[in-house]
């Protein structure tokens, strides 16, 4: 088509790649578009426009073609001259926890911590470590994370919720509850007396 010769002689191109995409999604062609843009990103000469494409070769991949490992290995792509690019690791992080790839998540998160360029990443990559260390059962490391997050926001829900399930884990203590319309407040005191 000529959108696709379009972006072979401009693969740097965002409007062709764009409308590209839009003509092969609509025509239920994502494999098609998965292999133009590829072939743009190994064509093009900026590195900006590369990280782009295959960011969204990488997103088609994934939650079109339902092909994880194949969007990683994109990723990755991007990651080979660019290993400190965090919203790439981030991505990539969020696609091995697709995976069950704890391990490798959690490299790609405490290296996300280490280069976050702001407050919001850091702490919810230090949230998003904790989930991975408390389902790997690392409660140490997921204490370590959960208290960083709420060192940054003392308030956030998730990291009180998180902090407060740390803690029953790891002393175990009897949980009841009170129902009903008569007696909540005599009965709470009497157990706590």
């Amino acid at each position: 088509t000529d959108h696709e010769r379009a972006l072979d002689l401009e693969p740097g191109s965002a409007d062709a790649a764009a409308r590209l995409l839009e003509l092969l999604l609509a025509g239920g062609e994502a494999a098609r578009a998965v292999d133009r843009l590829s072939a743009a990103a190994a064509a093009t000469k900026s590195d900006e426009r590369r990280t782009e494409l295959w960011s969204e070769v990488a997103r088609l991949q994934a939650d079109v073609l339902d092909a994880v490992p194949a969007a990683i290995a994109s990723l990755q792509r991007v990651l080979k001259p660019h290993p400190t690019h965090v919203p790439t690791l981030r991505e990539l992080a969020k696609l091995f926890l697709r995976e069950s790839a704890w391990t490798e998540a959690a490299q790609l998160l405490a290296k996300v911590v280490q280069l976050a360029p702001d407050r919001e990443i850091l702490r919810e990559a230090h949230l998003e470590l904790s989930a991975i260390y408390e389902r790997t059962d690392e409660r140490a490391r997921a204490r370590v994370s959960i208290l960083a997050g709420l060192a940054m926001d003392p308030q956030n829900r998730l990291a009180l919720g998180r902090l407060g399930r740390h803690w029953r884990l790891r002393f175990a203590p009897v949980v009841i509850a009170i129902a009903g319309s008569n007696g909540k407040t005599t009965t709470k005191e009497m157990l706590a007396a």
